[in-house]
């Protein structure tokens, strides 16, 4: 597992460099095309993708979006790190971070989230108030 925060971070797909088996993870994307980056170097059918960004089109393999809670809201997500195991369960719609509920208290508390990209306009307003995308993105 490969934990990533921004697009920039993921020199192994912009080197060419493969991992195969490899599970790429990125938190904090809302809106991204991580999944274009993925297929477009061929990486597909051998990397899995576990994000809280959304996506469409290029999706092909393994590729889980839209985990909410984001790591944005203080999702469980924004404390995996490099070399975490992460069960997906696509049946029962779960992914379970395997550490101990202690362990994820605790990276959660020392979660630094990134400042908002936008702080006036339109933009600004929306990311402080949308709602989880799991609750419908909805402007509260």
């Amino acid at each position: 597992m490969r934990a990533f925060r921004k697009a920039l971070d993921f020199p192994l797909i912009q080197d060419g460099l493969r991992h195969t088996a490899a599970t790429f993870h990125f938190a904090y994307y809302g809106d991204a095309a991580e999944t274009a980056a993925l297929v477009g170097e061929g990486l597909g059918d051998e990397v899995a993708l576990i994000t809280d960004g959304r996506f469409s089109g290029a999706t092909h393999g393994l590729m889980v979006g839209h985990v909410a809670p984001e790591a944005a809201r203080g999702g469980p997500i924004a404390a995996v790190r490099d070399g975490d195991v992460i069960e997906v369960d696509v049946d029962a719609r779960e992914l379970r971070l395997l550490l101990s509920d202690d362990e994820i208290a605790a990276r959660l508390a020392d979660v630094v989230v990134p400042p908002a990209r936008y702080t006036k306009g339109v933009f600004a307003r929306y990311a402080a108030g949308v709602s989880s995308a799991s609750e419908g993105a909805v402007l509260l």
